[in-house]
């Protein structure tokens, strides 16, 4: 469809020293789906020619309010597409500023598809003769109108108001200048704005030769009132409940492990932690200062100070015995044996490292007397009574074999092998006896 005609001498090419037919694929390329497309030129004689696809365009001017009012969006987004775009080229405002411009209103077409509101341009990058002296373009349109807008709340400007302003990619947040105002450069077209002020809208619509439109704000509701003063703490009451928890590292809890008490006249001497690691304290009062102590270790003591109900912490560093088992040599380790160390009617299993070795908790060592009792996939082993030194941390193990486990299909290979070597010297006895006959 053919948008526009117009006579050489009639209009000038603004966009200087880019290919417009270049600039015209570049654009086309990179605007895909914003709704904007620019009409194809066609050089004759005497006459510029530009055709758009389809034949339901319409002039934008003569569009219903609702569709105008998303082609000016359209524009407007397509504009900073293009600006970002053109970013590192130099001169991009004025390139771009330059293209979207048209000689007359009447070059801006629209029309509403199943995809949404399209707008094209026809005589794009294209002004008046007569405007040529003026130098750059500052704004899409021909026209160098700037539109004022100054926000008022009760008759006295807002500086440095921040509002919205409602384009086609979303709100647009603004800043006004210090005399709470902001000036607009609506391209060609454009009959209004559309500004969001504290959640509420508002629309200004353009008057022939007026430039300059007011804002009237609703003035500010009431400062809040002050919120009560929060109300004073509750004092602590005089005694508390406390309670110490004895753990290792890993937070493993302490079962049945005793702790030396200090400081607390009305607590026993001795704390003994129950099945989850705690035992508990009497009654205490704040600011109330103890101690604690390790019964096995008793340089490990820790102190504390008493400032409301809480759980007191008493790390035990983890504690272990050795076991290294070796064979009747002393010095062969027995790798990967099934190892049952019975201890105070626990029995703890565990399983030989490659250097014959296994570890205890130290915690779980309720008595020095323990029998150990070993097994393996191909031998069984005396069972070996320790007796435990509180103070001894490793100990070597030396084992007896008491019985060794064949493996039945190696008897069975043995018995095949006999049986054939068997017939093999009775083939050739029967050889032989054959040959001294004949």
């Amino acid at each position: 469809m053919i948008l526009k005609k117009v006579n050489k001498n009639d209009v000038r090419q603004l966009v200087d020293g880019v290919p417009y037919d270049g600039l015209c694929n570049l654009f086309e390329s990179r605007l895909g789906g914003s709704g904007l497309c620019f009409a194809r030129r066609h050089v004759g004689p005497s006459e510029l020619t530009w055709q758009a696809p389809g034949d339901d365009w319409t002039t934008l001017a003569y569009a219903p309010a609702d569709i105008r009012q998303t082609a000016e969006n359209v524009l407007a987004g397509a504009e900073q597409q293009l600006l970002r775009l053109l970013s590192t080229t130099p001169n991009a405002d004025g390139i771009v500023r330059a293209a979207l411009s048209t000689p007359t209103d009447d070059c801006v077409f629209c029309r509403s598809t199943a995809q949404g509101v399209e707008v094209c341009l026809a005589a794009w990058g294209y002004g008046p003769v007569e405007r040529m002296p003026g130098g750059p373009l500052r704004g899409k349109a021909t026209s160098q109108v700037v539109i004022t807008v100054a926000f008022m709340r009760s008759g006295a400007p807002v500086s440095g108001l921040v509002f919205g302003l409602k384009t086609h990619t979303g709100l647009k947040s603004l800043t006004a200048e210090a005399d709470g105002t902001y000036q607009f450069s609506p391209y060609k077209g454009q009959r209004g704005l559309s500004l969001v002020v504290d959640g509420v809208d508002y629309e200004i619509m353009f008057e022939p030769g007026q430039t300059r439109y007011a804002v009237n704000l609703a003035p500010l509701a009431p400062p809040a009132p002050e919120p009560p003063a929060p109300a004073p703490e509750p004092e602590l009451p005089t005694t508390v409940c406390c309670s110490v928890f004895v753990h290792h590292p890993d937070g493993t809890p302490c079962v049945g492990y005793s702790l030396s008490c200090f400081g607390i006249e009305a607590a026993p001497s001795t704390l003994v932690t129950d099945t989850a690691g705690k035992a508990q304290l009497p009654p205490l009062t704040s600011g109330t200062s103890f101690s604690l102590s390790d019964m096995r270790n008793p340089q490990h003591t820790e102190s504390y100070v008493v400032s409301g109900p809480e759980v007191f912490d008493f790390e035990v560093p983890l504690d272990v015995l050795t076991f290294t088992i070796v064979e009747s040599d002393e010095t062969t380790p027995v790798v990967g044996a099934s190892v049952k160390l019975a201890i105070g009617g626990v029995t703890i299993e565990a399983l030989t490292d490659p250097k014959g070795q296994f570890v205890v908790d130290a915690s779980r060592i309720s008595s020095p007397a323990a029998r150990l009792t070993l097994t393996q996939a191909s031998r069984r082993f005396r069972p070996v009574d320790l007796v435990l030194d509180d103070e001894e941390r490793r100990y070597l193990v030396v084992v007896e074999t008491i019985e060794r486990r064949g493996f039945p299909w190696l008897t069975l290979l043995a018995w095949v092998l006999c049986a054939l070597v068997t017939l093999a010297c009775y083939w050739v006895l029967m050889k032989v006896a054959s040959h001294t006959l004949n």
